[in-house]
């Protein structure tokens, strides 16, 4: 069914584990979880947009399809109500230059932020942390981002702000790497989300000046895109 008229869901994926026995629930769906957001980041590429649309969910192989030799993954939306009116595609194809400019550091920002450890922070600090790094680095390479690129006179002070802005988160994040316990990193990473949400104003500026969804989502709108991120 072509996506430009109305429609429960929309595929946006499909790919095929490694081939091999049967790996257990968990890692076939940490995987699939992780390479379908990868996937969507690239698909739908604005977050503040999608997230009040759809839902995001993916079908796996089971224990006994495994056995019959099943090792596809296909990640879809669907439509939060009622049914999806349009396509969801944003991408590449259809985004102007500075929009692009601002959006592509971002999926890999909002890419890294999905990736958090399943376990608890007593479980794993040390995911928790290596987690807390990846994001650090992303937030790092955004605001490299916003400074390199040439916006128009209307973006160029929005872009600048939006970096400090982040600058900021990031050296949060970074700071979670020297938790000396669970309680700690909790009361970092409390401060570290907060930094990055609402603590980031500018993205709401700089977007409306590129012609992207300038509405911050609520924070739990999206269960794989996070909604809090620019």
């Amino acid at each position: 069914m072509p996506c430009d008229v109305p429609h429960d869901g929309e595929a946006f994926a499909r790919f095929d584990l490694t081939d091999g026995a049967y790996p257990g629930k968990d890692d076939v769906t940490d995987e699939a979880d992780r390479r379908c957001v990868a996937q969507l980041s690239r698909y739908a590429m604005d977050a503040w947009k999608l997230a009040p649309e759809a839902e995001y969910f993916y079908n796996y192989p089971s224990d006994a399809a495994w056995s019959l030799g099943d090792r596809s993954v296909v990640c879809a939306l669907a439509a939060r109500e009622g049914q999806l009116t349009g396509p969801l595609r944003l991408d590449e194809t259809v985004l102007g230059g500075d929009q692009l400019a601002y959006l592509e550091p971002v999926a890999g920002l909002n890419t890294a932020l999905a990736g958090a450890p399943f376990t608890g922070v007593d479980e794993d600090l040390a995911a928790h942390q290596k987690w807390a790094g990846e994001v650090a680095g992303e937030l790092s390479a955004v605001s490299e981002a916003l400074r390199a690129h040439e916006w128009d006179a209307e973006a160029a002070p929005d872009a600048e702000q939006l970096a400090d802005e982040v600058d900021v988160a990031r050296a949060l994040w970074e700071k979670l790497d020297t938790a000396k316990n669970a309680d700690e990193f909790r009361i970092g990473w409390s401060a570290a989300l907060f930094a990055l949400t609402d603590g980031t104003g500018g993205a709401e500026d700089l977007r409306k000046a590129l012609d992207l969804s300038s509405e911050r989502p609520d924070s739990d709108s999206s269960p794989v895109i996070p909604a809090g991120a620019l």
